[in-house]
């Protein structure tokens, strides 16, 4: 393809959108033969979050675990984020973006699965944080248990005063099996209470995802319970990592 100064340029259509994905340090055949897979894709949907998404990379960069893509999928942003992925991809070929043109976050994501080459699927908005060592216990907990969803714990950010509140709910172990491996019919009591809609506390493996044909509906908001509750329901192996590894961002109100 042609070379640009940004980087090398391939476009795909998706539904009706026309997406651009820019490649650096990572060409096409090398996706299309599955070679140097990495251990985990992180996607995130990022439209006008210049204010925190240097913030959220860093949160990817210093994670535990190296062996990872980052896929950003620009949704025609009108602040700097485009000029901040760009930045960032050209230190570091992990960084692989997606430009789709006015679609929305659930487009967003599934733009990001149709290039993810990582054995497993983690998902991130562009203004929340993983915990350092979230991706490497949570690839080790999945690999050691086979479960085909983990999840883990969630905990609140509040950006103006820096307090962190653990959120408890989000994961009910006394509506869950007592057993380290299990399947959302061994739920016994209210399914969508136990584990909530949230793609974000959770790592996905890929091949079950591809193999059931999981997607995201295409929506700007509430995009992921559609695919987070699928998952949960037709995966025979559901595994919960005790562990608060996510830091989700909240806006205090302005007084």
């Amino acid at each position: 393809g042609a070379e640009e100064e940004a980087g090398s340029f391939v476009s795909f259509g998706h539904s009706e959108s026309k997406c651009q994905l820019m490649l650096r340090g990572f060409n096409m055949s090398e996706m299309e033969k599955g070679q140097n897979e990495p251990l985990v894709s992180v996607i995130i949907p990022v439209y006008n979050a210049a204010l925190y998404l240097q913030e959220c990379l860093d949160s990817i960069y210093n994670q535990t675990l190296k062996d990872i893509e980052i896929i950003c999928i620009d949704d025609d942003s009108t602040d700097n984020s485009m000029g901040i992925l760009k930045r960032n991809a050209q230190l570091d070929s992990r960084v692989k973006i997606i430009h789709q043109h006015k679609a929305d976050a659930g487009t967003a994501r599934n733009n990001g699965l149709q290039i993810a080459r990582g054995k497993y699927l983690a998902f991130l908005d562009a203004d929340d944080l993983f915990s350092p060592d979230m991706l490497e216990h949570a690839y080790n907990h999945a690999e050691r248990t086979h479960a085909q969803v983990v999840a883990f714990r969630t905990s609140r950010f509040y950006e103006k005063s820096k307090k962190i509140d653990k959120c408890p709910w989000t994961i009910k172990r006394d509506l869950i099996p007592d057993k380290e491996v299990f399947a959302a019919d061994e739920i016994q009591d209210n399914f969508f209470m136990a584990l909530l809609g949230y793609t974000w506390d959770k790592l996905f493996l890929k091949s079950f995802i591809a193999d059931e044909g999981i997607k995201f509906q295409e929506q700007p908001v509430f995009n992921d319970s559609y695919f987070t509750y699928t998952a949960l329901l037709v995966a025979d192996g559901i595994s919960i990592l005790d562990e608060y590894l996510i830091y989700q961002r909240k806006r205090e109100a302005k007084n």
